[in-house]
């Protein structure tokens, strides 16, 4: 419990003046659900991370050939956070990786309405990585693979 209100502390989302109540619901259910991912980071990488978010600023979203209420957009944009900071997590059991990752002092969670890259984009300045992420598809194991490319 104590990790997960530390890592709810470290979550900055975004929200815009003009979201509904649905909106904010979903942006606050979008923190704790990073908060609950953050917890599983520290506990396999031995430290935490700063996770910045912007899947509040999903709700503003258009996608080709995808009929979804701003709320869903945060959600599932929240989800796609989550997973970034799931996959680090996975990958501090192997001490290389590990080593690396925790130079890291803060993720930045960037939705994006585009599928290119295929996966993630992925950039790291100093002890800061972005990871742009498509927010209506699921990634973990393909992101696995493209997370190891970035140490």
């Amino acid at each position: 419990m104590k990790n997960l209100l530390t890592a709810t502390l470290l979550i900055f989302a975004t929200t815009t003046a003009t979201a509904g109540v649905a909106e904010t619901k979903a942006a606050n259910a979008g923190n704790e659900e990073i908060a609950t991912q953050v917890a599983a980071y520290t506990k396999a990488c031995g430290k935490t991370i700063k996770v910045v978010s912007k899947h509040a600023d999903a709700g503003k979203m258009k996608i080709a050939g995808e009929d979804r209420t701003p709320d869903n957009m945060i959600g599932v944009a929240a989800t796609g956070c989550g997973e970034v900071v799931s996959v680090l997590a996975y990958l501090c059991a192997d001490k290389d990786y590990k080593a690396e990752i925790v130079k890291l002092t803060t993720l930045k969670c960037v939705p994006s309405a585009t599928d290119k890259p295929a996966v993630w984009k992925i950039t790291k300045a100093g002890n800061v990585m972005t990871v742009n992420h498509y927010v209506v598809r699921s990634y973990y194991t393909e992101g696995i693979d493209e997370m190891k490319k970035a140490f």
